[in-house]
C-alpha cells in the first residue's frame, strides 16, 4: 500500500497528482451556483417554498448575523456559503444587484436594491415601526 498526501492527489495530472481538484473549492462553487439561483431566479418553485419557511427576508440573511448561526439546513449551508466565498478574497455576495422593474417582485425593507444592504439594516427603527413589513416597493 502506498501513502501519499492528500495534498498531492489534488494537484493536475501533469504535477503528478490524480487530478481530483479541491473538494471544499468545488463545494463552495455548487453551493454559489444556487445561492445565485435564488437571488436571479424568485418565482421558481423551491425559491418560493424557502421563502414560506423561513419568511420573505430569509433569502437576505447575511452570512455572519446572528440569524444563521446555530442554524442547520441546505438553506443554512448555502447563506454560509456566501461567507466562506467572501473569506476566499471573491465578495460573492455584495456581487448581486436586484433589478426592480415594476417593484412588483422586490421587498421594499428587506430586498437589497438601493443600497449596499437592506433598508431594514440601514434604517432598523423606521423598519420596525412600519405595520406592513412585507411590502413591495410597487405599493
Amino acid at each position: 500500500m502506498s501513502w501519499v498526501k492528500w495534498e498531492d492527489t489534488l494537484l493536475p495530472f501533469r504535477e503528478g497528482g490524480l487530478n481530483i481538484g479541491s473538494l471544499k473549492g468545488k463545494n463552495l462553487a455548487l453551493l454559489g451556483k444556487w445561492f445565485w439561483r435564488a437571488k436571479t431566479e424568485p418565482n421558481a418553485l423551491w425559491v418560493k417554498v424557502l421563502k414560506n419557511i423561513h419568511g420573505v427576508g430569509g433569502l437576505n440573511i447575511d452570512s455572519g448575523s446572528n440569524e444563521i448561526k446555530g442554524k442547520r439546513g441546505v438553506w443554512a449551508n448555502i447563506i454560509r456559503a456566501d461567507g466562506a466565498i467572501d473569506k476566499t478574497g471573491i465578495q460573492f455576495g455584495s456581487s448581486f444587484v436586484k433589478k426592480i422593474s415594476d417593484g412588483g417582485g422586490t421587498c421594499f425593507w428587506t430586498d437589497q436594491y438601493q443600497c449596499d444592504e437592506p433598508l431594514c439594516n440601514k434604517f432598523r427603527r423606521l423598519y420596525l415601526l412600519d405595520t406592513d413589513r412585507s411590502c413591495f416597493v410597487k405599493d
